[in-house]
C-alpha cells in the first residue's frame, strides 16, 4: 500500500489546491479534469496573453517553436517519436480523430461497440459504417431499462466492477454498498 494511503493531512493538503461546491465530489474526468488553484491561475494567464497576442503570436512563435518543443518532451515523457504525439481540444474530438483516421479498415470489415460507448464515440463509429463500408456490430449484453425498477431483485446482476452508475445506462439499481450484489452471488446466495 503506498505510504500516502491513510496519511489524512497528505490528502488535506492536496485538497486545499483545489476550489470546490458543497456535495459530491465528482472524480471523473468524462468532461474536464478538476484544476487545482495554481493551474488554473496559470491557464487564467495563458489565456490572456493569447488574448492580447492573437493569431500573431500562435503564427509565429508557437506553431514552428514551443509547439514543437511541447511535443518534443511528451514523446520523450511517454516515449515515443514526436510525430506520434497530437493534441486534441478534448478526449471527444481525441476520439473522434482516432476512429475517424484509423486507415487500415477495408469495406467488410467489423468494427464492435457496446451499448455502453459515448454517443460520440458510437457516432463516429457509425460514419465509418457509411464512408468506409465497414460493418458496426453493437453489443447489448442486457435488455435496456432491465432491473430500472425501484426495488428490482439484483440478484442476477452482476458487474466486473462494483460501480452505482456506468454512462448511458446503467441496468440495475446499486445495491447500499455495490460489493453487496457480486458477494451473494459468488457464494451461490443470490
Amino acid at each position: 500500500m503506498p505510504r500516502n494511503a491513510d496519511n489524512e493531512p497528505h490528502w488535506q493538503a492536496i485538497a486545499q489546491r483545489y476550489a470546490l461546491e458543497p456535495g459530491p465530489i465528482n472524480l471523473e474526468n468524462g468532461y474536464f479534469g478538476r484544476m487545482s488553484h495554481d493551474v488554473q491561475a496559470q491557464y487564467l494567464e495563458h489565456v490572456a496573453f493569447i488574448n492580447r497576442s492573437n493569431s500573431l503570436y500562435v503564427r509565429q512563435r508557437f506553431e514552428q517553436g514551443e509547439n514543437v518543443e511541447i511535443r518534443r518532451q511528451l514523446a520523450g515523457l511517454i516515449d515515443v517519436d514526436p510525430e506520434a504525439v497530437a493534441f486534441t481540444r478534448n478526449a471527444t474530438e481525441a476520439l473522434q480523430s482516432l476512429i475517424r483516421n484509423y486507415n487500415r479498415l477495408q469495406p467488410g470489415d467489423q468494427v464492435l461497440i457496446s451499448d455502453l460507448e459515448y454517443d460520440t464515440v458510437k457516432g463516429a463509429m457509425r460514419w465509418l459504417a457509411g464512408v468506409r463500408g465497414v460493418e458496426v456490430i453493437e453489443l447489448v449484453p442486457h435488455p435496456p431499462g432491465q432491473f430500472r425498477q425501484p426495488g428490482a431483485d439484483l440478484s442476477r446482476c452482476v458487474r466486473p466492477i462494483p460501480a452505482p452508475e456506468a454512462h448511458g445506462t446503467d441496468p440495475c439499481d446499486p445495491p447500499h454498498r455495490p460489493g453487496d450484489a457480486r458477494r451473494g452471488h459468488r457464494q451461490g446466495r443470490a
